[in-house]
């Protein structure tokens, strides 16, 4: 009997592969005069980030808790447009529309589409109370101030910071004003803070 020997994925051993399979394939091999080496990245121009093609989602479409949790692992993942589908779904569950446009809004504000987060996020607005509400209108103002809109922006942080729950948010919301203060280059201006 022969020796085995590793056959580079034939079928058999000894055998002949079909033409135009497996490594065989010339239109499979790499062009030796091409820059790009196997394994680099091609660098995306700043901005936007990618844009990760849709992928299948099988979750349960009728728990608004599966479609939270799975929205959120595509966010880690940078995956905003299946991220985006599945809060479009939830959207439709009854008593989850605010929360829904929340998370629209937060994945349009992501992949830095302001208009839509503004859009979005003054839905979520009318559609949410208490931390979601205050999350919405948060959300609303760093949409203005993604456009450039400081002093819309600033208003937002202003009213927010009045009635923010905690020491932490009303530090962060400080922090908003002061960069609002910068980009509407107001250094010296206190605004209570």
């Amino acid at each position: 009997t022969p020796a085995l020997k590793p056959d580079n994925g034939s079928a058999a051993v000894g055998s002949n592969p079909p033409a135009g399979s497996g490594s065989d394939n010339p239109g499979l091999k790499l062009d030796p005069t091409s820059p790009e080496k196997p394994g680099s990245t091609v660098k995306q121009p700043p901005g936007k980030p990618p844009v990760k093609p849709p992928v299948r989602v099988t979750v349960n479409e009728k728990d608004p808790n599966a479609l939270l949790r799975q929205g959120a692992a595509y966010e880690r993942t940078n995956n905003w447009e299946t991220a985006r589908q599945l809060y479009e779904k939830l959207e439709t569950i009854k008593g989850y529309a605010g929360i829904a446009q929340f998370q629209q809004a937060w994945v349009a504000f992501r992949t830095n589409d302001n208009q839509r987060a503004e859009d979005l996020a003054k839905k979520a607005i009318s559609n949410t109370a208490g931390a979601w509400q205050f999350r919405s209108k948060t959300l609303y103002g760093d949409a203005m101030y993604g456009k450039g809109l400081y002093q819309r922006a600033k208003d937002v942080y202003l009213n927010l910071r009045g009635i923010a729950p905690t020491a932490k948010l009303k530090a962060e919301l400080a922090t908003k004003i002061k960069n609002c203060n910068k980009g509407l280059k107001l250094p010296n201006v206190n605004d209570g803070l």
